[in-house]
């Protein structure tokens, strides 16, 4: 039995061990909390680096479990430190805290545990001594108390806390980051980063067929793009990924930013992706197949046969067949590789084509479509593969087109008067052809509500061509102010379809009445009038820029860059002026043409709008623009010679051109007064003939409303009568025009009587009618025959209205003569006046010649430098001032009269130079250029005599009924070319001869005298062949005509070379020229007489027949030859006196000496 207290410090020594062990629990269990902490630890570190770094799970476990060894060594480490004196040297540390009493306890514990003290005596009472008073359950309170004070047990408690703290930390981490925070945990995955950008790949995965491109793509939304961009794939035999940079491509209008790469040709399967930086796409798969497809494909097309269009084939790969309804389409198909039946897909049905061989790989098949379709062509192989992509294949129908016809002539609406056919001029187009063609027209009449309408075929033109056709429109009986609307409609030759119709555009004839018709022509010469007036203004602006220039160039003689460009604004200004004056003659050209086919004027003023014509052609003549050309040159070279000379005739020629357009204007506007006139007298006569016909009542309503628009026509015809019109006749016509109104006012009474009058009667005829259709009794045919007599009479106009129909007409018909005669009073003393101040400027000429044959005769004897020729400059200054005033005066005349040619203006122009020079050469005592100009006035003055006598001649057989004699046959014709033929080569060979015994050397006064002998010569042949040209039997426009007249100018330049004293190469070819055209006369005339034989007939008057130059001799003695002729109207007498003192102071100049 064992001492009780001994049992009691074992059971202390128990309760020690078990509070030891409780801290080497705490220990150990702190421990494996602090291990957990620094587990949580590590993992909330790692947290917010794998959040940013996505790393790899190798580098996530190696920090894991690199401090999970650290600590565990740790642990171990400790734990091994500690393990052999770990109770031992605790159990003083327990009892330590209890101070003596803990100290009496280690001691009974020891005593209780020491093995050589058992056997002691004294070993019980000592335990029993220090365990005296000891409390077991206090004891173990204390020892509990001390546990829990101990750094054990608070160790463990700390690292409990922490371990709570990190493990909520860990929690909350969890909520809030669940991603980065799974990522954490599951260290042992691999975690992608989420790509930033958005993007979308083309083609993705896809089946192609081998050899075929992969041609990748990218595209990118938003502003963020990366920026490298590789393309990577690979063979599923390569391990790894091969790369291809890929380029921007274009920026869309979507926003889309594309990237590609070059195209690769894939043999294999092949696994592709896109690298963006260091991101990737997801893998795609292309896959390599041999898809069914068409190796060949072929489809021939066969239009309709009325297109006449070839066969077409067309070859795959084509997307499209146009294509004719009626056409039909042959397919042939040879597939890649066998497959299934073909399946064709059209919008209406699915068709199953077979194959037509064992291979599976030939089809064919036809269709004819009726309308535009898309054809689908399906194919699956025998592996169940089908073509991806089904060829699709366009059928376009092409349609038909209508024909479509277009009028060339007319092509516009037409307003003629009593026109009997219509020339007109068609084309026709269609895709194909024509084949039907027709006129189609309606035909209103005036106060008739029933439009007529026709049909009638034509002829079926080509494709395109034009065609002329005659519609006669006698069978139409057109009236005056009827309208005809015609068109042509065409149909085409469609054959599956039908024919197609085409229409023109429609043209309206209007049929107008003859005032409407003169209204008419009134407007356009009005419009004549404004151009003509326009044409004045124009010239007015260049010369008014022309003198500006001048200004210029008496500042700077020499001329310079700004003189320079505004001599080159005149020239401009002068072309312009020349293409206005072009397009007036084709106006007035236009308008004359339309009076010659209608033939409603008087046969004197046709005759006057042809003369006129022909003055408007000469109207704008090529020498003016060549002098400012010469000028412009001459300005250039700064030559001061040249460029005085060319001023000189750039101020000749503009004189020349503003005479021409003054004179041209004034005679329009008698020309237009005679028109006037003579429409008046007409409209009047029509009326007249109208009005006087036997008419039913209801004919004569009609007529009567139509006069009486005629007669307000005519008011306003007489209202413009006087506008726009010669002042000489303004009092004749003002008194015409006063007369004229009040006759036709009193007509205008007298009408409406009548029509009052027509309308009494009608209402009359209507209430009579009213009365019988009451009436039922009698025998039924009688009162038929007796209605339909009483029905025919009441049609008739009453006798008084017939009557009254009479003295209207003739009051009509006295009011037409009254206004010719008044414009015969006008017209014939204007001719008297004419004449009569063209006698007085010939008799002035001849005055003026006597007295500069005297300069001339003086000048040539006044020795050179001497001082006699200030005299004879005054005398010939005289002469010029004088001579001006005749040449005013014939300008006067030409304005009056338009049968005087052009020339006679240009000759008074060209003689005035010339006497202006001689004064100049006199001024500067020149005695030889005194003599050469002075013989030159002379000549000019004699000529423009012979002019004026000519002029006299023709206008005096005019006023007294024509010229007599007839026309030359063709024998005489021929017979006279050819005597002047053979003078022409006499002519020829003389002054070639002349030419040849010159040789360079200076002109001397017997070879002066033998070229003034040659002129005359050739002056003599002239005149002779505008004998021929004048009395011959050639029409107007005939090409020997203008032979003819292309002679005489080539005369009129040789005979002024001769007198110039000019015998240059140029002038003997322009002979040959001369002589080479009157042979090819003759052959002409020749020929003329063996093939037909002419009838006579009456000579025309030709007033533009150009006076022959002549000198003093030969006018004495065709004028003496004149005034003895009895056919020929003779001069006053006392003009015949003025005429022999002439001569008679001509013969005693001759006979005085020369000093």
């Amino acid at each position: 039995m064992s001492h009780p207290y001994r049992e009691k410090a074992r059971q202390l020594r128990q309760i020690l061990d078990q509070s030891l062990d409780a801290i080497v629990r705490y220990r150990r269990w702190g421990l494996i909390r602090l291990l957990s902490g620094s587990l949580l630890l590590a993992v909330l570190t790692l947290l917010p680096i794998e959040m940013n770094g996505y790393l790899s799970p190798a580098i996530k476990s190696s920090i894991l479990i690199s401090t999970t060894l650290l600590l565990f060594l740790w642990v171990i480490i400790r734990f091994r430190r500690r393990k052999h004196t770990w109770k031992d040297a605790n159990y003083a540390t327990l009892l330590r805290p209890l101070g003596s009493q803990g100290k009496q306890i280690l001691s009974a514990i020891d005593l209780e545990q020491d093995e050589l003290q058992q056997e002691s005596l004294f070993l019980d009472a000592a335990i029993e001594k220090n365990l005296l008073g000891i409390d077991l359950d206090a004891f173990r309170n204390s020892v509990r108390e001390i546990v829990q004070n101990h750094p054990g047990y608070r160790f463990y408690r700390h690292a409990g806390a922490v371990t709570f703290l990190l493990f909520s930390v860990l929690i909350f981490m969890l909520s809030v980051y669940p991603d980065g925070m799974m990522r954490t945990l599951t260290f042992w995955k691999t975690y992608i980063k989420p790509n930033p950008y958005q993007y979308v790949v083309h083609p993705g995965s896809i089946v192609l067929e081998q050899g075929a491109y992969l041609e990748p793509e990218i595209q990118f939304t938003g502003d963020r793009l990366p920026e490298r961009v590789l393309f990577s794939y690979k063979t599923d035999i390569e391990t790894e990924f091969r790369e291809r940079l890929m380029t921007p491509g274009s920026e869309n209008d979507g926003g889309l930013q594309q990237f590609v790469s070059m195209p690769v040709e894939v043999t294999a399967d092949i696994l592709y992706q896109i690298r963006m930086d260091e991101f990737r796409s997801e893998l795609y798969r292309a896959e390599v197949r041999i898809l069914p497809r068409f190796d060949d494909l072929v489809a021939e097309l066969i239009p309709p046969v009325y297109t006449g269009l070839p066969r077409s084939v067309y070859r795959y790969p084509f997307s499209e067949i146009p294509f004719y309804r009626g056409s039909e389409i042959r397919f042939t198909a040879t597939s890649n590789k066998p497959v299934s039946p073909l399946a064709v897909v059209t919008a209406g049905e699915r068709q199953t084509i077979n194959p037509t061989d064992s291979t599976r790989r030939s089809f064919e098949f036809s269709m004819a479509p009726v309308q535009a379709d898309s054809l689908l062509f399906e194919m699956e192989d025998m592996d169940g593969l089908v073509n991806r992509n089904p060829y699709q294949l366009l059928l376009n129908k092409l349609d038909d087109q209508s024909p479509a016809v277009v009028i060339l002539d007319p092509s516009a609406d037409l307003l003629e008067y009593q026109p009997d056919e219509l020339r007109m001029r068609y084309r026709a187009t269609d895709d194909f052809g024509i084949e039907k063609t027709e006129l189609r027209w309606t035909l209103e009449r005036l106060f008739e509500s029933d439009v007529k309408e026709g049909i009638q075929e034509l002829p079926i033109p080509g494709i395109g061509a034009e065609t002329d056709w005659v519609w006669n429109l006698e069978a139409l009986g057109l009236r005056p102010r009827d309208t005809l609307t015609f068109w042509i409609q065409v149909m085409d030759n469609d054959a599956v379809a039908g024919g197609k119709w085409g229409e023109s555009q429609r043209i309206t004839l209007k049929v107008p009445s003859l005032s409407e018709f003169f209204e008419e022509l009134g407007e356009e010469e009005s419009d004549t009038a404004a151009d003509l007036d326009q044409v004045s203004e124009q010239f007015e602006e260049m010369e008014q820029e022309y003198e500006r220039f001048l200004e210029k160039m008496r500042e700077n003689p020499d001329g310079g860059y700004e003189e320079q460009e505004m001599l080159e604004g005149v020239s401009e200004q002068q072309k312009e002026l020349d293409e206005s004056i072009e397009a007036l003659k084709e106006q007035f050209e236009k308008l004359q043409q339309e009076l010659s086919e209608n033939e409603t004027l008087s046969a004197e003023t046709r005759a006057a709008y042809e003369e006129l014509q022909q003055l408007m052609q000469e109207l704008n003549s090529p020498e003016l623009q060549q002098a400012l050309d010469q000028l412009r040159e001459a300005m250039e070279e700064m030559r001061p010679e040249q460029i005085e000379k060319a001023l000189e005739d750039v101020e000749f020629n503009e004189e020349l051109y503003r005479e021409r357009i003054e004179r041209t204007k004034e005679l329009f506007k008698e020309l237009k007064m005679n028109s006037d006139l003579d429409k008046l007298a007409m409209q009047y006569e029509d009326m007249a003939e109208r009005i006087q016909k036997e008419l039913s009542l209801e004919e004569l309503e009609k007529e009567m409303a139509r006069l009486e628009q005629d007669m307000q026509s005519l008011e306003k015809q007489l209202e413009e009568l006087t506008k726009e019109q010669p002042e000489r006749h303004e009092k004749g016509l003002q008194a015409l025009q006063e007369e004229a109104k009040e006759a036709l006012k009193e007509m205008q009474e007298k009408l409406a009587q009548m029509q009052e009058e027509a309308a009494g009667q009608r209402e009359e005829s209507e209430d009579k009618e009213s009365d019988r259709s009451e009436k039922s009794s009698g025998d039924s045919s009688k009162s038929e025959e007796s209605e339909g007599e009483k029905s025919e009479g009441s049609s008739e106009p009453s006798e008084q209205l017939q009557q009254d129909q009479q003295n209207l007409g003739e009051q009509m018909m006295q009011q037409a003569e009254n206004i010719r005669q008044k414009k015969g009073q006008m017209g014939g003393q204007q001719i008297q006046v004419n004449l009569q101040a063209l006698e007085l400027a010939l008799l002035r000429l001849l005055d003026l010649s006597e007295e500069q044959e005297r300069l001339s005769l003086q000048t040539i004897r006044t020795r050179d430098r001497s001082v006699g020729f200030v005299d004879l400059a005054q005398r010939q200054n005289q002469i010029t001032r004088q001579f001006g005033a005749v040449a005013d005066s014939l300008f006067k005349i030409s304005s009056e009269v338009p049968g005087i040619p052009n020339t006679v203006n240009r000759k008074k122009a060209e003689t005035e130079r010339v006497l202006l020079s001689s004064i100049e050469q006199m001024s500067e005592r020149n005695q030889s250029g005194s003599v050469i100009r002075s013989r030159e006035s002379l000549s000019g003055i004699n000529d423009l005599a012979s002019m004026i006598s000519s002029l006299l001649e023709q206008l005096m057989n005019q006023s007294g009924g024509g010229a007599g004699g007839g026309s030359m046959s063709m024998e005489q014709m021929l017979e006279q070319m050819q005597q002047m033929s053979g003078d022409q080569q006499q002519l020829n060979q003389q002054m070639q001869q002349m030419v040849n015994d010159m040789q360079g050397n200076r002109l001397s006064q017997e070879q002066s005298e033998r070229l003034d002998q040659l002129a005359k010569q050739q002056n003599e042949i002239r005149k002779q062949l505008q004998e021929l040209q004048r009395s011959g039997s050639l029409e107007e426009g005939d090409k020997l005509m203008s032979d003819l007249e292309r002679m005489i100018e080539q005369m009129e330049d040789s005979i002024n070379d001769l007198r110039g004293g000019m015998t240059d190469p140029l002038m003997i070819n322009r002979q040959q020229q001369i002589l080479s055209r009157m042979l090819d006369a003759e052959k002409s005339l020749q020929q003329r007489g063996e093939e037909e034989t002419r009838e006579g007939r009456e000579a025309e008057d030709n007033l533009r027949v150009l006076p022959p130059e002549m000198t003093l001799e030969q006018l004495e003695r065709e004028i003496r030859a004149k005034l003895q002729d009895p056919d020929y109207t003779r001069f006053e007498e006392d003009i015949q006196r003025l005429i022999e003192r002439y001569f008679e102071q001509m013969r005693r100049a001759e006979e005085q000496p020369v000093p």
